[in-house]
């Protein structure tokens, strides 16, 4: 962990929770779809076979173009519906890339769907420039979050541009046996409210930790 983050200056960041109920700043694993620039979507086209239910034939679709997805999605019921495949008016079918990583849980009221920030390790990918990794770690950013996670070689960066909802449903994700600390919790709930209105609470911990972290020297 490095000495210039909200890390070292909120002890301790991550508390052990032995355990398993789904509560704000907890950490668990979960498929996270990517976010990228282009979606791909699909076209059923039949079944694979007169009788076949299980299995259907499609096409997939990158249509970059808004209209011709929306086209798309009034397309009528392909002359064998497939019960695999099932098609709704007015629906698309997505075409998604997704990685099981770790994610921060920042909405778990009782309710289906939860709603997490995904977590990605610095070592993901292109190496950020050391100077964008040392304003991340000093929070220059309201959509970025610099964290170790317990266990783990290299740091990570909390996404919080990429918060999605996903169903509280067994199986769809994993509980871990840590969790944010009380005060690390408090921090985050200064953070989202930045990324919502463009300023942590005047006087919060964090709006003074923001202020020692930027006085540093580069």
């Amino acid at each position: 962990m490095s000495d210039d983050c909200l890390e070292a200056f909120v002890a301790p960041w991550w508390v052990s929770d032995d355990g398993q109920a789904l509560v704000r700043g907890r950490l668990i694993r979960v498929h996270v779809p990517h976010v990228v620039g282009e979606q791909a979507w699909l076209e059923v086209e039949g079944r694979a076979g007169p009788s076949e239910h299980t299995k259907a034939r499609y096409v997939v679709r990158t249509d970059s173009r808004f209209g011709d997805v929306k086209k798309l999605a009034k397309l009528t019921h392909a002359a064998l519906p497939a019960a695999a495949l099932p098609a709704f008016p007015g629906e698309t079918l997505l075409v998604q890339r997704a990685r099981l990583r770790w994610a921060l849980v920042v909405y778990a009221e009782p309710s289906s769907t939860l709603l997490v920030a995904p977590v990605y390790a610095v070592d993901e990918g292109p190496a950020p420039a050391p100077e964008l990794l040392r304003d991340i770690r000093r929070c220059a950013f309201a959509s970025t979050l610099f964290v170790s996670i317990p266990g783990e070689k290299h740091d990570s960066i909390v996404r919080f541009d990429q918060l999605q909802p996903v169903a509280a449903v067994p199986g769809n994700y994993q509980i871990t046996r840590h969790r944010l600390s009380d005060d690390a919790l408090g921090v985050v709930d200064d953070w989202l409210v930045w990324l919502l209105v463009g300023a942590p609470p005047a006087g919060s911990m964090l709006a003074v930790l923001r202020d020692g972290l930027g006085a540093l020297p580069v």
